[in-house]
């Protein structure tokens, strides 16, 4: 999946005064202000965007999955133009668009393992004014999980060798 993105920091140095646009992933380990992202489909990526005026006038931080199957969505500082910009297939778990859910957000999505399961916690527990996710979601996340996958450990088991003999007779087993 192509995800495009254009990020903007400007300040101006005599006042507290200035516009960021940043985007994020956990997957890639540098970022420059410019570029494309090849992630892959469920990949999850942050977008952060504020206005200062001497204080903080708008902050809005989007914790997204790409998603092959979405339309092309776009979230910009500007409404038009690639400057501060991401755009691509995606689709958005979660939205914070002004203080306090948007700080406890971030912060809580930076001490996440950026997981779609982990967002959707952050979803979860943002609204209902909860300043951190409880122990015991987090506990559960944390839990190994079979998956289908998993290859059992010494070989096939009885059950398995069973059915294939059983398969291979016929259904008659040999005795």
């Amino acid at each position: 999946m192509k995800i495009i993105y254009a990020q903007e920091h400007r300040q101006n140095r005599k006042a507290n005064v200035g516009n960021y646009f940043y985007v994020r992933t956990h997957s890639i380990d540098k970022f420059d202000f410019t570029g494309i992202w090849n992630l892959p489909n469920d990949a999850t990526f942050s977008a952060y965007r504020s206005i200062y005026q001497y204080h903080p006038i708008s902050k809005e931080f989007w914790i997204c999955v790409v998603d092959e199957s979405s339309t092309v969505q776009r979230i910009s500082i500007y409404p038009s133009g690639n400057v501060a910009s991401v755009e691509g297939k995606f689709r958005i778990i979660v939205k914070a668009n002004h203080d306090p859910y948007s700080s406890r957000l971030i912060k809580w999505w930076n001490a996440g393992d950026g997981s779609i399961a982990y967002a959707e916690l952050c979803a979860k527990y943002l609204k209902p004014r909860i300043m951190q996710i409880p122990q015991f979601e987090l506990d559960q996340l944390a839990e190994l999980k079979p998956q289908p996958t998993d290859a059992v450990i010494g070989g096939d088991t009885a059950f398995q060798k069973w059915l294939s003999t059983a398969a291979v007779s016929g259904g008659k087993h040999k005795s």
